[in-house]
């Protein structure tokens, strides 16, 4: 008998996982152009909710390394640096108009973390020791930083289904740091993406 109750409860619970047009894989149509790669996954448990996780990497970015002992002085040294960070994200969007299910207008909340890893230059020994005229070996072997931020953010966007599977989204996203700053308080996320439902 308990066989028998708990059966409509899986078969609807299937439904839910593996049913179609449940899920949407996306990636942004501007980021490549900027060094920059976006995937993200997006889970419709019902007709105006979605669940969505998003990784980015952007590589390549021009920056500077600023030496750990002198990180707290304005005339700081800075020298220079490559860096790339690497975001994930978590977020719930509720969706206001249902031209087709989860579509059209929406708002939602997020959490984010970044890693970002700084690479020193190459001419980062010479130049430290043209500076101080020596160093510690921590200093001088020391070849890239990592900071964390993690953040939590709003959203709102709209999203269009074009044909049966194939869909296009635009929004915006402002969040802010909750934790200790390692860099940017506040931050955005942009996009404009295209997507496959299925």
């Amino acid at each position: 008998m308990k066989t028998l109750r708990l059966l409509p409860c899986l078969l609807l619970l299937s439904q839910v996982v593996i049913g179609q047009n449940r899920h949407e894989l996306k990636t942004d149509l501007v980021l490549p152009f900027f060094q920059a790669t976006h995937l993200s996954y997006e889970f419709i448990p019902t007709d105006y909710l979605g669940i969505e996780t998003s990784l980015w990497y952007r590589w390549n970015m021009e920056g500077n390394y600023y030496l750990p002992d002198n990180a707290i002085e304005p005339s700081r040294v800075a020298f220079p640096a490559k860096q790339q960070v690497l975001i994930a994200t978590i977020a719930a969007k509720y969706y206001f108009i249902r031209p087709a299910p989860a579509s059209g207008a929406f708002v939602g909340a997020y959490m984010r973390e970044d890693l970002l890893t700084t690479n020193r230059d190459h001419t980062y020994r010479e130049l430290y020791i043209d500076q101080y005229g020596g160093g510690s070996a921590n200093n001088l072997n020391r070849q890239h930083n990592r900071q964390l931020r993690l953040a939590a953010g709003l959203l709102i966007g709209y999203k269009r289904i074009l044909g049966q599977h194939w869909l296009l989204e635009a929004c915006i996203g402002v969040d802010l740091c909750l934790v200790k700053k390692l860099y940017d308080d506040v931050a955005g996320i942009p996009m404009v993406r295209i997507g496959y439902r299925f």
